[in-house]
């Protein structure tokens, strides 16, 4: 068996390609970065609105008020204070800051849509003028309830 040599004379040095570095990165990569960022951002914003909305405001002060466990005639005298400032922010003083008594009442009437017993917006419209130590059939869940919907209703849209 004969072997012959092989003439290796005209090859040249194979170079191995230098690994790509991992920064900075293509251009794709870039954008893909940017639309994530953008869209964390966009998430947080909307987060912080809706934390600061009227509504999530009025909503954690109801919710704070109802936790106290006051008397009812208390609780609602707090409740209506609370729709009055939504009122005043949706509506502006002139049309709601001069309203009491019946105005009140029927004010809250029109804003519950019907929801509401004409029973629980009596108590809350006329909670001002009620004693401290009052009976009354009207539990203090009612009126979180109704005030709940009254809220939604009157802060849900925007200035009229």
């Amino acid at each position: 068996m004969k072997t012959s040599q092989i003439d290796l004379s005209g090859l040249k040095d194979i170079i191995v390609p230098i690994k790509p570095d991992f920064f900075p990165p293509a251009i794709g990569w870039w954008v893909v970065i940017i639309c994530i960022f953008v869209g964390v951002l966009l998430i947080i914003g909307y987060g912080v609105h809706c934390y600061f909305s009227p509504l999530s405001y009025a909503m954690r002060e109801l919710k704070k008020d109802y936790h106290q466990k006051k008397q009812p005639v208390q609780f609602a005298k707090l409740v209506s204070k609370l729709l009055k400032r939504a009122a005043i922010l949706k509506y502006g003083t002139e049309k709601v800051g001069a309203l009491s008594d019946e105005m009140w009442g029927r004010f809250l009437s029109l804003q519950s849509h019907g929801k509401i017993t004409s029973d629980v917006i009596k108590f809350i419209a006329f909670s001002t003028y009620l004693p401290d130590n009052q009976k009354q059939s009207v539990s203090n869940r009612m009126i979180y309830d109704a005030t709940r919907v009254l809220l939604q209703n009157i802060l849900k849209d925007k200035k009229k």
